[in-house]
């Protein structure tokens, strides 16, 4: 019985399948973060006009510099808040799965050190270890 389930589980459509909806989860996953950060973007671009406006009304003498201070304060504070949010998560390699190399069949989930990438690149090609 275990003989029958590993050849199912290791059919290269079974394979394939799981590639397919793990390429299809992973481009979802992207579009839901980059659908996110717009109105978070949205926002910062309007706290920077604000911020520039309140630097002109002193400069003008219509404020004063008390004023000004209390006026940028929470708009700084918020505006690192959306920095932190929108800012992209550091790069890192990994190796994709892809129905034409089967013995890839997991994602490198941590950065990879060269001497992993070494053994990478035997276990499933160059451009997986790059």
């Amino acid at each position: 019985m275990l003989a029958g389930v590993r050849r199912h589980l290791l059919a290269p459509e079974a394979i394939a399948s799981a590639v397919r909806i793990f390429h299809e989860e992973r481009s979802a996953r992207r579009l839901e973060a980059l659908a996110a950060r717009a109105p978070a973007e949205r926002e910062l671009s309007e706290i920077d006009r604000k911020l520039e406006r309140a630097q002109m009304m002193f400069m003008k003498e219509m404020i004063t510099m008390d004023e000004l201070e209390a006026r940028m304060a929470p708009l700084k504070t918020r505006r690192t808040e959306l920095e932190v949010l929108i800012a992209p998560p550091p790069p890192r390699s990994s190796c994709s799965f892809t129905p034409a190399r089967p013995r890839a069949t997991a994602t490198w989930r941590r950065p990879c050190t060269w001497r992993s990438r070494a053994t990478l690149a035997k276990t499933c090609g160059a451009s997986c270890a790059s």
